[in-house]
């Protein structure tokens, strides 16, 4: 689909894009709910080449705590892997609905963006403060890692638009702006270092 509405004469209109973004994340939004549908099938019906080696946790507290570590050392490697090519890597760990405190909520965005039951929630409650944690080793250890969870802090107008993690247009403006800055920053203070100005 996308190929198609990036074809000429499609690509030229402005209405074939709006088009093309709505159907694209109502798709999105079905796969979404077709990988919770299969996550709820029972551990009996799942198959190895679906999940992997099967690992027992004596809890949450353990799971999660395996799942930041495997995320640690992930942006780690991605952070070596990049600066042995020469690539400056950066790591951002985005707002999401279901962190508490990530921003007010009205009746509206709610009822869009929040399921009280729905599966990433827990994952969010439960592994986003280890995550948070995680990066914060990340930074101590030289990658650049920046928390943005609290970017939304303080804005009442919604800004999620589905139940997953999806911004709006000014949702994703407000993160890219901020992200941008943290990176501006981050080259101008390279820079001066490498004159030898204040930032050696």
């Amino acid at each position: 689909m996308a190929r198609t509405f990036s074809r000429f004469p499609w690509r030229y209109s402005a209405i074939c894009n709006l088009v093309w973004q709505a159907s694209d994340r109502g798709l999105a939004a079905r796969l979404g709910e077709t990988r919770m549908k299969l996550l709820r099938t029972a551990p009996a019906a799942r198959r190895y080449l679906g999940h992997g080696p099967r690992r027992d946790y004596p809890g949450d507290e353990a799971f999660f705590q395996d799942l930041a570590a495997g995320w640690q050392r992930s942006s780690l490697a991605m952070a070596h892997l990049c600066a042995g090519a020469g690539i400056r890597y950066y790591h951002f760990l985005q707002p999401n609905q279901y962190d508490p405190g990530v921003k007010p909520m009205g009746a509206a965005e709610r009822r869009a963006a929040y399921k009280t039951d729905h599966p990433y929630r827990t994952g969010v409650e439960k592994g986003y403060p280890l995550l948070a944690k995680a990066g914060r080793e990340l930074a101590a250890g030289g990658v650049r890692f920046y928390d943005a969870r609290r970017v939304f802090a303080g804005i009442d107008e919604p800004l999620f638009i589905d139940q997953c993690c999806h911004f709006n247009e000014k949702g994703n403006r407000i993160l890219a702006t901020w992200i941008a800055a943290r990176i501006v920053q981050d080259l101008g203070a390279a820079a001066s270092k490498a004159s030898g100005g204040p930032g050696r």
